[in-house]
């Protein structure tokens, strides 16, 4: 695998902590050592514990509310234009979670001796860390699920196109040859989320990037990513956020060191 590996850090959030939305130009593989918390991908929302493991591709926004105290490693590299990787999110079982996290305490201690040829070696080890994820990622994944992945995929796009509209879920599953209640069951299956859920955090990330981007008021913003009512969007913007939507925008006003907001709260939300 044609790779170019260009920093490995490790990081440690409070209970509490924001990870402001950002993207990079080049893939980022997070090992959660610890923690419990949830990170959005691109409008898809993921939960992860220790030994979770998440692969971004380049250009996607993303960002992350850690529930309690986070450990991580996270690693920046390159991949030629022909490797396709997909977005993921994985739970790993105690086996796979062993072998990664080896490997990726090796690429850290590689980057920190600076050993002969150590800029060699580690591309070698993000491959091998690579390969080991997506052989758990396939047996992670029963066969049904593998078949109705292509129909998902379609779903997830239409969803993320016509997100400030009303979405008829049944027409939806009737366009895949499904009816509505087989079809959620297997979206369900696919993704972790139900239909209704996965509408919601598309809707939710555009506020997000409205609210961050521009000075449009509120009640705007609610309407444009669809919400029905600015009540019902202040209500679930709270609820997922453990703030208001104008307090997040006070957020982007503030210079905050490495992007990390501290919500202040006590408890883990389920």
């Amino acid at each position: 695998m044609d790779c170019k590996v260009t920093s490995f850090v490790y990081f440690e959030h409070k209970s509490g902590g924001y990870v402001l939305p950002h993207e990079h130009d080049l893939f980022e593989l997070v090992y959660y050592i610890d923690g419990e918390g949830e990170v959005s991908i691109d409008g898809e929302k993921h939960l992860y514990r220790g030994d979770t493991v998440s692969i971004i591709r380049p250009r996607f926004r993303h960002d992350e509310i850690n529930h309690s105290y986070t450990k991580v490693y996270a690693i920046l590299f390159l991949l030629s234009s022909k490797t396709n990787i997909d977005n993921l999110v994985l739970q790993l079982e105690a086996e796979s979670a062993k072998r990664i996290k080896r490997i990726i305490e090796d690429i850290g201690d590689e980057f920190k001796a600076k050993r002969q040829n150590y800029m060699k070696v580690i591309p070698l080890l993000v491959g091998q860390a690579l390969y080991e994820v997506f052989r758990a990622l396939d047996k992670e994944k029963p066969v049904h699920e593998k078949y109705y992945r292509e129909n998902v995929s379609h779903a997830k796009e239409y969803i993320r196109e016509n997100s400030t509209q009303n979405i008829d879920f049944e027409m939806l599953a009737k366009s895949f040859g499904y009816s509505y209640g087989r079809f959620r069951h297997i979206f369900k299956a696919v993704t972790g989320d139900t239909l209704n859920n996965y509408l919601l955090e598309q809707r939710m990330t555009k506020s997000k990037n409205m609210l961050s981007s521009s000075d449009m008021p509120v009640k705007d913003i609610a309407a444009s990513a669809g919400f029905s009512s600015l009540s019902y969007f202040e209500k679930f913007f709270k609820k997922r956020m453990n703030l208001t939507p104008v307090e997040y925008r006070r957020i982007f006003l503030l210079e905050i060191p490495i992007g990390i907001y501290q919500i202040n709260e006590k408890e883990p939300r389920l």
